[in-house]
């Protein structure tokens, strides 16, 4: 941000953090310069070009008193039992499809006993007032409250492509000159890992 602003002082940058579902809606309402969102997405984003920015590994996300957070890596068939919780599809239509996309390999089909949370907050009291668990991405991490930890996957699930997207035809030149800033960030912070 900072450095997009010391090369365009005179544009005013405006983010928000809005749900996959708002972001469909307002796309199709051309009210979106930019999104940045899983690619999955790119049906319901007509008339969008769509440039990778990273590729985020999924992970289990659960409460520290669930018997599952006392195993280092698991494997993805140590779900098939286990209720897990989710996003409400009403605001995240892509998560229940592409949960159960990426456990299908392993022979899981994902028993959901919660998949309304309107928020990762709102996912995160569930999870910790349940003992629960939910599988989300390695994005969760900063957010991460102390009294939930996280367990990876071995084999690894598929990962969750994210992308930004702009309208093709007459993008905005300033979206364009922040999605070069950010790409060069995201390639900065890969490369230090």
């Amino acid at each position: 941000m900072k450095r997009f602003h010391s090369l365009n002082k005179h544009v005013y940058l405006e983010l928000s953090d809005l749900t996959t579902h708002t972001m469909c809606q307002k796309a199709a309402a051309g009210e979106i310069e930019m999104a940045i969102l899983p690619k999955s997405l790119e049906p319901h984003f007509e008339g969008f070009q769509w440039v990778e920015l990273q590729r985020l590994a999924p992970l289990l996300v659960l409460s520290k008193k669930n018997p599952l957070a006392k195993i280092g890596k698991l494997h993805p068939e140590k779900l098939r039992d286990e209720v897990l919780y989710g996003l409400g599809a009403d605001k995240y239509p892509e998560y229940v499809p592409r949960l159960q996309a990426i456990l299908k390999p392993f022979g899981v089909k994902p028993k959901l006993c919660n998949h309304t949370s309107e928020d990762i907050a709102a996912l995160f009291i569930a999870l910790e007032a349940n003992a629960g668990m939910a599988v989300l991405t390695e994005g969760v991490l900063p957010m991460l409250p102390a009294t939930l930890t996280v367990r990876r996957f071995s084999p690894e699930l598929a990962p969750l492509l994210i992308a930004a997207a702009m309208p093709a035809l007459r993008p905005n030149p300033y979206a364009e000159a922040f999605l070069k800033l950010m790409m060069e960030e995201i390639n900065k912070s890969s490369r230090r890992k």
